[in-house]
């Protein structure tokens, strides 16, 4: 017998900039990278505007509330936005409550692929759109690209830190 209130785990490979992204709001937030994924999972799969950029990888209908995403045979393939062929990817683990995971799954069965790979997908649209990690983070800004990064070689060699 297992107990209903535990956390179901996802390994999700993204690529390198969602994962500095969910690490930089997990910082903002003084969070864990698993709690800050699993936020902004959780909110781009309530998020209609974000469903709405996911619907072209959608195989099968997806319904939601009020709203119903067809499922087409045209459908562009999912693993090309999350996991382009030669970009560096990392491992972050997520993990759900069981009535939170039945969103993910919902999605998974309408792109046609497993779990991670709804995750990750979710996770890749939220990072691209400051709105849905505002929802996730008030206040919070993308850091400059010009910025230098907490622990690089050249942050500890600048004069000011």
């Amino acid at each position: 017998m297992s107990r209903s209130d535990k956390k179901v785990g996802v390994s999700v490979h993204v690529l390198n900039g969602v994962y500095e992204v969910v690490q930089d709001v997990s910082g903002h937030l003084n969070g864990t990278l698993g709690e800050t994924g699993r936020l902004l999972a959780l909110t781009a799969a309530n998020d209609v505007p974000t469903l709405n950029r996911m619907a072209p990888y959608f195989w099968r209908s997806l319904e939601h509330r009020e709203a119903v995403w067809p499922g087409h045979d045209d459908y562009k393939d999912i693993r090309h936005l999350i996991a382009p062929v030669g970009k560096a990817v990392q491992r972050l683990y997520v993990r759900f409550m069981p009535y939170e995971i039945e969103d993910i799954d919902r999605i998974a069965f309408a792109l046609g692929k497993q779990r991670a790979h709804a995750v990750a997908a979710l996770l890749t649209m939220a990072s691209k759109d400051l709105r849905v990690i505002q929802l996730v983070a008030p206040q919070f800004q993308f850091r400059s690209p010009y910025s230098l990064k907490r622990g690089s070689f050249l942050w500890a060699s600048s004069p000011k830190r």
